[in-house]
């Protein structure tokens, strides 16, 4: 999350608050569009490791990233749009 170094962005904390506020719902969602779009993750267990608001004025814009079965070595990411998911990627 954007700020200085001393404290984060108040708009972006905002929005994280937000975003917190109906996570169980956003999570759900996230897992199940992930599943449905990756073979590799269809049966794994899926643990949230991130969430990322890059831009402050587009609050329903941002990342939720996940760990599958606990391997660091890849996290799996969905990224929503106008606070629906859209698109499915991962990092190495």
């Amino acid at each position: 999350m954007g700020g200085t170094g001393f404290a984060p962005d108040d708009t972006l904390l905002e929005h994280v608050g937000a975003v917190l506020s109906r996570f169980a719902e956003v999570e759900k969602q996230a897992v199940e569009f992930l599943r449905a779009r990756e073979a590799a993750v269809r049966r794994a267990g899926l643990k949230v490791y991130g969430l990322e608001i890059p831009d402050q004025k587009h609050a329903d814009d941002f990342s939720l990233e996940f760990l599958a079965d606990g391997d660091d070595s890849r996290v799996w990411r969905v990224e929503f749009e106008s606070g629906q998911p859209k698109l499915t990627g991962f990092d190495d």
